[in-house]
C-alpha cells in the first residue's frame, strides 16, 4: 500500500539491532509486480534510519499502490524494517507493517467500520502480498467479536507470484 502522489507520500525506516553496520537494498514495485527501482542504504550498528519519500528516491513520480522488498546480503543482518504513508496535507502516518513469509494463518486483531469520536471514521484496508514464486491461494475469515465464529463468513482469494492488493474498508466490502 505505499503511495506517492499529491496527498501522501511514503517514509520507510531501518533499525540495525547488531554491533556492526549494516547495508540493504530497498527493491520497489507496483502492485502488479512491475520493477520500479533500488536503493541502497548503510545503517550504523545500533541505529535507525529513515528514509523520507522513497518511492521519489527510486524514480516513482505518482504511484497509488506499490510495494517494497528489503534485503540485506550480510549473514548476520539484524534488523527490523517499516513504512510510513504520510498524509501530505495534515502530516498524520499510517503505520505499515513488514510482511513475512506466511505458511498458517495471521490475525488482524482489531478492525473497524464506524464513526468515532469527533466526528472521526474507522476504516481498515487489508493489503495481501504474495511474496512466492507461485500462486497463493488464500482465505479471509471474518472472526466478529463476541460471535462463536465456527462457521465464520469467509471468502477464498488467489494472487499471482510477486502480486499485491488491497481492500479497501475490508469488514464493509
Amino acid at each position: 500500500q505505499l503511495t506517492r502522489n499529491d496527498d501522501y507520500r511514503t517514509n520507510i525506516g531501518f533499525t540495525n539491532l547488531a554491533q556492526t553496520k549494516l547495508n540493504v537494498a530497498v527493491d520497489v514495485f507496483t502492485s502488479t509486480g512491475t520493477y520500479i527501482g533500488s536503493k541502497g542504504y548503510a545503517i550504523d550498528p545500533y541505529s535507525f534510519f529513515q528514509v523520507t519519500d522513497i518511492l521519489r528516491k527510486v524514480g516513482a513520480t505518482d504511484i497509488d499502490d506499490a510495494y517494497a522488498v528489503v534485503r540485506s546480503q550480510e549473514v548476520e543482518a539484524a534488523y527490523f524494517t517499516y513504512a510510513s504513508i504520510i498524509d501530505n496535507r495534515t502530516g498524520d502516518p499510517i503505520y505499515v507493517s513488514p510482511a513475512e513469509t506466511a505458511t498458517s494463518a495471521i490475525y488482524i486483531p482489531a478492525a473497524a467500520h464506524l464513526s468515532g469520536a469527533n466526528q472521526t471514521n474507522w476504516r481498515t484496508d487489508l493489503e495481501v502480498f504474495n511474496s512466492g514464486a507461485s500462486q497463493a491461494r488464500f482465505q479471509i475469515d471474518l472472526l466478529e467479536r463476541g460471535q462463536d465464529n465456527t462457521n465464520a463468513r469467509n471468502q477464498i482469494f488467489l494472487l499471482g507470484p510477486g502480486k499485491s492488493i488491497r481492500y479497501e474498508d475490508v469488514l464493509y466490502t
